[in-house]
């Protein structure tokens, strides 16, 4: 073997730990979880799934070594779904409570609030991020907070063309059904997800969707909308009727269609969101070992670029709509934005972390699983608050239909469980 030869192999080592970050003491062991192998004193980066090894060590950590081969350890599994569980939890809490703090104002049209909104989104990103130990960027999970954004977006005009009561069933639904099709077919580069009992996996996807019809029904005593904002006064209205000729422009046959077809657009965004980052985790392996950065399984490590896409659309949407308007968004005299910033951060905030939620909830479950309980949950929790904080569901028919949908995401968590079993 030439001496050339020799000098390259042996400065492999430093070659991975220099981009590992870590050498070795005597006796320690490697601390990285995307290097846990010591070679010569370095912790370089592991084997991936299916390559030769001839201890656990070898492999990366979350595989073992097993006929030596990197395979998935399955030890892991009940760890990972108690974890994924927990965080639905989370995610229904915050995901149902979000909009409590901006339940007292007038929001207008939206347009600002979403804005803020996201600003308040994206400070909880820098601070998931400035925890990590991780610090790379990953633009192609940026994509997903575009996507989100976008359907957030279309809302507005869908809620003006319909109603929140027909909107919420349609996207709801859409959203639910896309998004655990996302996962059982492994659609838009995502892994393929098997359950053990696929028929009980389906009766949880049909009860949620029935549970989200049920709360498209209920009708709030204030003219609340579904997701507790306040719709704009009847001045409000006019006042954008007078700047805004769309009523005078389409026809209300028109408006339902514009509205449905919102409605399935934006269902099909909210779906998708998950699906760029979602694709980085399943393949982070063959990723990292073909290029020269390194992608994690960890779905913490894409909550910040993810978020980072929502406010850079937001922002965007948000500007092109002031240049429009030719003027600051104050067209709604009922909705005082100086008052709203703050609320609207905070609610911003909240669904941040019902969203950092959904990405554990989803890497540990599965959207096959996870998807239906975030989708339906939040609803639940929000009608929940509008009995007992805010007096503004009663009556016998709102309080059925409530009972009902509780019964139907009951029983859908405990199929979507039970096909895991």
């Amino acid at each position: 073997m030439s001496k050339s030869l020799v000098a390259l192999l042996a400065l492999l080592p430093l070659t991975y730990a220099t981009f590992c970050g870590q050498s070795l003491d005597s006796g320690s062991t490697c601390t990285d979880y995307r290097c846990p192998r010591n070679v010569s004193g370095f912790c370089v980066r592991g084997l991936g799934k299916g390559m030769g090894c001839s201890t656990n060590s070898d492999c990366d950590n979350d595989l073992i070594c097993v006929n030596t081969t990197c395979v998935t350890s399955d030890q892991t599994k009940g760890g990972d779904q108690i974890i994924g569980y927990v965080a639905v939890v989370v995610g229904i809490v915050f995901w149902g409570s979000n909009f409590i703090p901006v339940k007292k104002y007038e929001t207008g049209n939206g347009m600002y609030f979403q804005w803020v909104m996201a600003t308040g989104i994206w400070f909880v990103g820098l601070i998931v991020q400035l925890c990590r130990p991780n610090y790379v960027f990953y633009e192609y999970a940026m994509i997903g907070g575009v996507v989100w954004a976008s359907g957030n977006l279309l809302t507005v005009f869908n809620i003006r063309c319909i109603g929140i009561g027909l909107g919420l069933a349609i996207w709801g639904s859409t959203n639910m059904v896309i998004g655990w099709g996302v996962g059982h077919f492994g659609l838009f580069g995502v892994d393929k997800e098997d359950v053990n009992n696929p028929g009980l996996n389906y009766v949880a996807l049909t009860l949620s969707i029935l549970a989200t019809l049920c709360f498209a029904l209920v009708k709030p005593n204030d003219g609340q909308s579904a997701d507790g904002l306040k719709t704009p006064t009847n001045r409000s209205v006019h006042s954008l009727l007078e700047e805004d000729p769309f009523d005078e422009t389409f026809s209300k046959t028109q408006q339902r269609l514009f509205g449905i077809t919102g409605s399935v657009i934006s269902g099909l965004f909210y779906a998708t969101n998950l699906a760029p980052p979602l694709h980085l985790i399943d393949n982070y392996q063959s990723l990292t070992h073909s290029g020269d950065r390194v992608y994690s399984n960890n779905a913490i490590d894409y909550v910040f670029s993810h978020f980072c896409g929502i406010y850079f659309a937001a922002t965007i949407y948000f500007a092109i709509y002031c240049v429009v308007r030719r003027r600051t968004p104050t067209f709604f005299p009922d909705v005082n934005y100086q008052d709203i910033a703050l609320p609207a951060l905070i609610s911003g905030a909240m669904w941040a972390c019902a969203q950092t939620a959904c990405f554990i909830a989803s890497a540990n479950l599965g959207m096959v699983v996870a998807y239906p309980l975030m989708c339906t949950g939040p609803g639940l929790l929000g009608s929940i608050w509008g009995v007992v904080l805010f007096r503004e569901i009663t009556g016998k028919r709102n309080l059925g239909l409530l009972a009902l949908a509780f019964a139907l995401v009951a029983g859908s968590a405990l199929c979507a469980s039970l096909s895991t079993a």
